[in-house]
C-alpha cells in the first residue's frame, strides 16, 4: 500500500498542478493538509474523478474549529 501525504498551504491558484502530481504518484490512499472549505470540492472532485470514491474532511466531522 502507498501513502502520500501532502500540504496543499491554500495554494488556489496551483491546486491542478498539486493534483497532477499527486495522480502521478499513483497512491492508494492520500492525506492533505491546509485545505480550506473554499478549495476543498475542487479537491474532492478531483479525486473522486480520479478513482478515489472515499473522502472524509475534519470540516464534516467537526474536529477543531478555524480556516484550516
Amino acid at each position: 500500500m502507498k501513502i502520500i501525504s501532502w500540504n496543499v498551504a491554500n495554494r488556489v491558484s496551483k491546486q491542478q498542478r498539486q493534483m497532477d502530481a499527486l495522480l502521478s504518484r499513483k497512491s492508494d490512499v492520500i492525506g492533505l493538509q491546509e485545505v480550506t472549505k473554499r478549495i476543498l470540492p475542487f479537491w474532492m472532485e478531483g479525486l473522486n474523478k480520479a478513482g478515489y470514491k472515499h473522502t472524509v474532511s475534519s470540516f464534516s466531522i467537526q474536529i477543531r474549529k478555524g480556516s484550516r
